[in-house]
């Protein structure tokens, strides 16, 4: 974890672009440069937080809400579904979510969370079917987000928290052994909620107890704060060093990417966006 800190503080000096081309949301970089922290969630009931008997509610989601409080966190839970099923219905409601309920926006995310597979064992599923059916799951929300709102969100798979459930304990063992070892680009598992206790899972034999959905938080947040925000900071470039990230330069301002002005009215194009919120490609718009 040290090394990891490490690392990112590496990054973010090795980068000051970040800090300026998009200013910090609760110490978090946003990614798509919107002015918006979005952080969404997708996948079962493990999403909507069932099982959760505290005040508070609503699972880790929440809990990760109350850790980002400037930060928009948003979800698209569908209780009992299998891989295959949740795969479809995004594919069906993605592309009408853009106008749909807030809620269930996943729109411009800057980190997006998925988590779905146990229910595969009452479809009997093969674990590999399950595998092959969260990449697609990855595979079509970084292209589909990214196609429709500015750029991919950064994904992360969640493996399946343990369950208590004799019958169904070794199927969710073989998905986890699987996620664990088939990690990679299109199959981005970097969240192991599969090592909480078994203690902490509810009477049910499912989901998380209270206890748990927090111990679930706490592994999120320390992705989120780490690994996520390396892999957010390894894609800013700005070779004009104008604190405006080349690949929104002209697809988001109209700037250019090789000027430092560039409408030459003596204010940099990131500070006219960040700083001034006037207009960098008109030359009557400055302070």
């Amino acid at each position: 974890m040290r090394r990891l800190a490490s690392a990112l503080l590496v990054l973010l000096l090795a980068c000051p672009a970040a800090a300026s081309a998009c200013p910090l949301i609760d110490g978090l970089v946003d990614s798509n440069c919107d002015g918006i922290l979005k952080i969404g969630f997708a996948g079962d009931s493990f999403v909507k937080g069932t099982g959760d008997k505290s005040e508070l509610g609503g699972g880790y989601v929440s809990r990760i809400a109350l850790h980002y409080p400037n930060a928009v966190v948003v979800k698209y839970s569908q209780p009992g579904a299998e891989s295959g099923l949740l795969l479809s219905r995004l594919m069906r409601r993605v592309p009408r979510m853009k106008s749909g309920p807030a809620e269930k926006n996943l729109y411009d995310s800057d980190i997006l969370i998925i988590d779905v597979g146990r229910n595969d064992f009452w479809r009997d599923n093969n674990p590999a079917t399950t595998i092959g059916n969260i990449a697609r799951i990855v595979k079509y929300l970084t292209s589909e987000l990214a196609k429709r709102g500015s750029t991919a969100p950064v994904i992360a798979v969640s493996t399946l928290a343990p369950t208590t459930r004799s019958i169904q304990a070794p199927f969710v063992s073989a998905v986890n052994a699987l996620l664990t070892t088939s990690r990679k680009k299109t199959l981005p598992v970097y969240l192991r909620t599969d090592l909480i206790r078994s203690s902490l899972i509810s009477p049910d034999g499912l989901h998380p107890n209270s206890l748990g959905y927090e111990a679930i938080a706490e592994i999120i947040k320390t992705y989120i704060d780490s690994r996520a925000q390396t892999r957010a900071i390894s894609v800013c470039k700005d070779e004009d060093g104008d604190g405006v990230y080349d690949k929104f330069e002209a697809t988001k301002f109209g700037t250019n990417a090789a000027l430092t002005d560039t409408d030459a009215d003596s204010f940099g194009d990131g500070d006219e966006i960040f700083a001034f919120a006037t207009d960098p490609i008109d030359p009557q718009s400055h302070p």
